[in-house]
């Protein structure tokens, strides 16, 4: 299957890491307290594709629940208490977005580990692993293959924004990676 777009997969070593996702088989985020997301997959694509903004509502009240009245406070309009959490909505919205075909780039910190290709849509292929104790137990992908990112195979990595947080599509430089990737598919 020929590549779509890319994306980026940042992994906060704190909470997970690469080698924990190969293992696993799939593409992570965190918000374990955020419960499990698959009541918002039935209708992703076709009311939350096109609706982000209520998305990010229900995912600001799922962590309100959970983290406590200050996760979210609904009248500043801002994230109060964990910096990276103001994230999480729009994290929660793009790893479901993720499409079959595209392609996924993992990091920690500043170093790119992996890349791996979704086979299944992630809003098909949504699983929660919070009751196993992951962190990261947002996933998609069902059963991926993440490679070791080889500069030989794909060249350098795409270059990396000075601060990525979570799920974020990849908009430039993506096609010599992309057509590495075609070609080390085709080869096979």
């Amino acid at each position: 299957m020929e590549a779509g777009n890319v994306w980026w997969c940042s992994i906060d070593k704190e909470w997970s890491s690469y080698l924990e996702l190969k293992y696993r088989k799939v593409i992570a985020q965190g918000w374990r307290g955020l419960g499990s997301l698959s009541f918002l997959c039935d209708g992703y694509e076709d009311i939350w594709q096109n609706n982000k903004g209520d998305f990010c509502k229900i995912i600001q009240y799922l962590g309100k629940g959970y983290y406590g009245s200050d996760w979210w406070d609904e009248n500043a309009g801002d994230w109060v208490r964990h910096g990276r959490d103001k994230n999480a909505p729009t994290v929660m919205y793009n790893l479901l977005g993720v499409r079959q075909g595209d392609l996924v780039v993992a990091t920690e910190g500043q170093s790119v580990k992996g890349i791996c290709q979704i086979q299944k849509n992630g809003w098909e292929s949504y699983r929660y692993d919070g009751d196993f104790g992951f962190e990261y137990a947002q996933t998609i992908g069902g059963s991926v293959e993440w490679m070791d990112w080889d500069t030989n195979l794909f060249g350098p990595p795409p270059p990396r924004p000075a601060m990525v947080l979570g799920i974020r599509r990849i908009r430039k430089n993506t096609i010599p990676t992309i057509e590495a990737w075609n070609q080390l598919v085709l080869d096979d």
